[in-house]
């Protein structure tokens, strides 16, 4: 009986544990910096049109740099990666990939932002004969570095 009634406790103590654990849409510590202020209106996360996560949180730091929480859904999320970036375009957060293929990202790893589309096409530009997804990470992390 005791035996029985223990096995009832760690069952319920394992499901609860499962249920808190996070899921694959939690991307748990996943951050995009813009150099500067943004101005997000909707707290969607967008690609091609779809809407793929949600903002969680946004801070202003150190060096104008601006850190928006984030989190994916588990069908996004699955294929995302280094390549990866987001822009602000309307007054909301659009997802853009660099290219086809990517690193999946670390947790904790910073992740590029542009504050509008006009910055993310200059930066496009810029990076036309260099390697996107590598100058995308350099920028992620010195955005990191200035804030601190």
């Amino acid at each position: 009986m005791r035996r029985g009634i223990w096995f009832v406790i760690a069952l319920t103590a394992l499901m609860i544990g499962m249920g808190c654990a996070p899921q694959p849409s939690q991307k748990a510590g996943q951050a995009v910096l813009f150099d500067g202020l943004i101005n997000v209106f909707d707290n969607g996360i967008y690609y091609r049109g779809t809407q793929i996560g949600s903002i969680q949180a946004t801070e202003t730091g150190k060096g104008n740099v601006t850190r928006v929480a984030i989190t994916i859904s588990p069908e996004f999320a699955a294929s995302m990666g280094d390549q990866v970036v987001f822009y602000v375009d309307r007054g909301r957060l659009e997802a853009a990939q660099l290219q086809s293929f990517g690193i999946p990202l670390e947790p904790g790893a910073p992740i590029c932002g542009f504050a509008s589309q006009t910055e993310f096409n200059w930066f496009k530009f810029k990076t036309l004969l260099k390697d996107r997804v590598g100058a995308a990470r350099q920028r992620a992390l010195a955005l990191q570095a200035r804030m601190g």
